[in-house]
C-alpha cells in the first residue's frame, strides 16, 4: 500500500498534458511541473538497489529485498599446499615414505593434480655412469604407476650432479589411505650393482588438485554483517502498516561432497527507529543442514530452500515494527560431526552459495500511515509573476481512500504553505469488480490560485513534498492483496502570471 508514495518522484514532464492552462496571453507562462502514472510495480522495484519484484499470474505481487550471505570456493577452502612433503625435499634412502602437510587435519584418500610440477636432482660419488629409475607406487596416469628413468653420467668430476627437466603433473593420480608418498629409487653402476646415491633431492612447486577425496575434519567459517536493506519503509513517516506474511528466505546450493551445515549464532532486524530485534526459532535453535552429493555426484548441484516465517519464528511480530535492516552473523561448518567415517570431495570448482531474501508477500493493510516524498521545485525566478494558478489532476487506482497533500519547503526543509488550506485532497477509493481488477471514480482535478500574499509565502519554494495518508478499512483492519495494476496517477502544472 505505502509504494504509491514514488509517483511523485523523478516526473516525467509532458506539457501536452496542460494544453488547456496555456494561454494566448503573452502575460501569461503555463509550465508542466509533474506528469507521472507509475504503478506500484515501478514503484517497489526502485525503491530499493535490492529489490526484485515478482508477480504471480493472477497480478499479486511480491517484493524480494535480496543479498548473497556466503560465498565460499575450493580454494578458499582447501587452498594449495606449498610444495614440501615431510623431509624437506630429501629423500634419505632408496626407499623412503615422505608424508603430505595439510594446515587442518585430513586424510587423503584420492586426489587428482592440477598445475603442478615435480623434479629431482641426483648427487653421486661414483666415478661411473649411473642409471636411475625412480618410482611413486601412489602415483599413476592411465593405468600407469609414476615410474622415470634418467642417466647420470660420470663427466670425471665427483661428486657429479644431475637436475632433472620439470615433470607437469596435470591429470596424475593420488591414492593413499595414510597422506604417505613412497619414493622408491633405484640406481645401478654399469655392472648392474644397486647403490645408494650421495643425495636425492625433489623440488614440487606447489600441491595443487582439481579433485580431492578423503576425511576432511570439521572447518569453521564464519559470515557477519549488513546483508538485506528492506527499502519498504524508506518514505514512511507514521501510523501503521501491517504486513500478513513476511518471510525470511534462505537458497542454498552446494557442490561440496561432504556435509555443512549453517548456525546462525544472530539473526538482528533492526527497525525504522533504530530499535534492534532478535529473531527467534527453530533454525536459530538447531542450525541448517545443506544437501550435499554423494562420491557418485561430482560435479552436481544439491539445493536447499528454507525460510523464516511467522510460523516458525517470531519473524512476523519484529517485521511489522518496521524493519528496515537484516544484520546476521552465521557460521558455516564443514563436516559438523567431525565424522572421519564420512568421506567426501571436492573438486577445484566446488562453492556453495546462500542467497538470503526477505520475501514481503503485498498482502496487508495500513493503519492510519502518512508516507512522504519531495522532489526539486524551485520558484526563486518568478519575482516578476503577480499570481500563479495551480492545477493538480489525480485519479486513484487504489482500492483504498486516500487523502493527498503538497506542502511547499525553502532550502532548509521548512514549511513555507501548501496546496490545500484546512485538509489534505480527499480521494475516493477505487471500487474492487473482481480480484485486481478495479472500477475508478475518475480523474479529479484541482484549481489552487496563488494570489500575492500566498504567493510571496512560496517565492523561496526549493522542493516540493508530497505527503499521502491511508487507512485499509474501518472494518478489522482487514488484509488485502497488492496487484501490479494498482496504484495512482498524478499530474501537475501551474499557470503563472507576470506583471
Amino acid at each position: 500500500m505505502l509504494m504509491i508514495v514514488c509517483m511523485f518522484v523523478s516526473a516525467c514532464v509532458d506539457q501536452s498534458q496542460f494544453e488547456d492552462v496555456s494561454s494566448e496571453n503573452t502575460q501569461e507562462i503555463a509550465i508542466p511541473i509533474i506528469n507521472t502514472e507509475v504503478s506500484i510495480v515501478d514503484y517497489a522495484a526502485n525503491a530499493s538497489e535490492n529489490a526484485v519484484v515478482k508477480i504471480d499470474p493472477d497480478g499479486k505481487m511480491t517484493v524480494f529485498y535480496e543479498g548473497e550471505v556466503i560465498r565460499k570456493s575450493a580454494i578458499e577452502l582447501f587452498p594449495p599446499v606449498p610444495g614440501k612433503l615431510v623431509g624437506d625435499g630429501i629423500i634419505e634412502d632408496t626407499v623412503s615414505t615422505l608424508g603430505l602437510t595439510f594446515d587442518e587435519e585430513f586424510l587423503l584418500k584420492k586426489a587428482v593434480f592440477k598445475s603442478s610440477t615435480i623434479r629431482f636432482k641426483f648427487r653421486s660419488t661414483f666415478e661411473e655412469d649411473l642409471t636411475i629409475n625412480l618410482t611413486i607406487p601412489e602415483w599413476s596416469k592411465d593405468g600407469e604407476v609414476f615410474s622415470m628413468d634418467y642417466v647420470l653420467p660420470y663427466n670425471g668430476v665427483s661428486p657429479d650432479s644431475l637436475v632433472t627437466d620439470v615433470i607437469e603433473l596435470d591429470g596424475w593420480v593420488v591414492e593413499t589411505e595414510t597422506n604417505d608418498m613412497t619414493f622408491n629409487y633405484d640406481a645401478r653402476l654399469p655392472n648392474g650393482e644397486r647403490v645408494k646415491l650421495d643425495l636425492v633431492t625433489y623440488e614440487l612447486d606447489f600441491i595443487l588438485f582439481s579433485y580431492v577425496e578423503g576425511f576432511f575434519t570439521q572447518n569453521t567459517n564464519s559470515e557477519s554483517g549488513d546483508i538485506i536493506t528492506v527499502g519498504v519503509y524508506s518514505n514512511w513517516v507514521s501510523g501503521g502498516l501491517y504486513f500478513e506474511d513476511p518471510k525470511v528466505t534462505f537458497q542454498v546450493r552446494n557442490s561440496f561432497g561432504f556435509p555443512v551445515r549453517a548456525y546462525f549464532n544472530k539473526m538482528e532486524l533492526t527497525n525504522v527507529l533504530d530499535e534492534v530485534y532478535n529473531m527467534e526459532g527453530e533454525f536459530i535453535d538447531n542450525g541448517v543442514d545443506f544437501s550435499y552429493p554423494a562420491l557418485d555426484e561430482v560435479g552436481e548441484l544439491k539445493q536447499n530452500f528454507f525460510e523464516f516465517n511467522k510460523t516458525n519464528s517470531n519473524l512476523q511480530e519484529i517485521f511489522n515494527e518496521k524493519v528496515k535492516l537484516v544484520r546476521y552473523d552465521i557460521d558455516a561448518v564443514g563436516n559438523p560431526e567431525n565424522d572421519n567415517t564420512i568421506i567426501g570431495f571436492l573438486t577445484d570448482t566446488s562453492y556453495y552459495v546462500v542467497d538470503i531474501a526477505v520475501e514481503l508477500p503485498l498482502l496487508g493493510y495500513a493503519n492510519d500511515l502518512i508516507l512522504v516524498d519531495t522532489f526539486d521545485f524551485d520558484l526563486a525566478d518568478i519575482d516578476v509573476a503577480d499570481e500563479i494558478e495551480f492545477k493538480l489532476i489525480t485519479e486513484n487506482r487504489f482500492p483504498i481512500e486516500m487523502k493527498v497533500q503538497g506542502i511547499f519547503l525553502d532550502e532548509n526543509k521548512a514549511v513555507l504553505d501548501s496546496l490545500f488550506f484546512d485538509q489534505a485532497l480527499n480521494l475516493d477509493a477505487a471500487s474492487e469488480i473482481s480480484p485486481g481488477l478495479l472500477q475508478t471514480t475518475g480523474e479529479k482535478v484541482n484549481y489552487l490560485n496563488f494570489e500575492k500574499d500566498r504567493l510571496d509565502n512560496i517565492r523561496r519554494t526549493r522542493s516540493m513534498a508530497f505527503r499521502v495518508f491511508m487507512t485499509s478499512t474501518e472494518q478489522n483492519n482487514e488484509s488485502i492483496w497488492i496487484y501490479d495494476s494498482y496504484g495512482m496517477d498524478v499530474r501537475m502544472g501551474a499557470k503563472i502570471k507576470l506583471n
